[in-house]
């Protein structure tokens, strides 16, 4: 059985520094689904990785509230429990 849900995804604050070691997406999840209503925040920081070539990558804003969506979709929807 397939389950309709509703998402409201709303970006509370978004925090930027040059450097990117404190930069971070705060953001909250609601999931409608019949008469039932579920709320989730997640906070996550800006990462940086390790390029093959020995460089380093700082990840954007944009990409870390991509991130952000798909874990709290993931924890609400228990989608990630099925594996």
């Amino acid at each position: 059985m397939v389950k309709n849900y509703d998402f409201v995804f709303e970006v509370e604050d978004i925090k930027t520094t040059n450097d990117g070691a404190n930069g971070y997406v705060k953001a909250t999840l609601i999931v409608k689904e019949d008469d039932k209503e579920y709320k989730q925040c997640l906070a996550l920081t800006l990462d940086t990785y390790i390029r093959s070539d020995g460089t380093f990558y700082q990840e954007t804003p944009e990409q870390l509230q991509m991130r952000v969506f798909v874990k709290l979709v993931a924890n609400i929807t228990g989608f990630g429990f099925h594996l």
